[in-house]
């Protein structure tokens, strides 16, 4: 499943982390936390206000599901990159 395949109605029926999972395989980099709710924010037609109303809990969220990991203070990227052996890239 690729983003730019999805509708705005399948982006909002999904979760915040299952948008940043698709992001994160999308893009093959570690990704700032905040510069990736930005871009689910930004998907979703969020407001600032809104992002700065739920960014601690996509932290959580991210902090707790174990297809993401947190590799340097704040650059997060999905299990599937430590299986790959291509070069990660900032």
């Amino acid at each position: 499943m690729k983003l730019n395949d999805l509708t705005k109605a399948e982006l909002e029926a999904m979760s915040y982390d299952d948008i940043a999972y698709l992001i994160l395989s999308e893009e093959k980099k570690e990704t700032k936390i905040t510069d990736l709710f930005k871009k689910v924010c930004d998907l979703l037609g969020l407001s600032q206000a809104e992002y700065e109303a739920k960014i601690t809990d996509f932290f959580q969220v991210l902090s707790t599901d174990q297809r993401f990991v947190m590799v340097d203070k704040g650059y997060w990227l999905s299990l599937i990159h430590i299986s790959e052996p291509t070069r990660l890239r900032r």
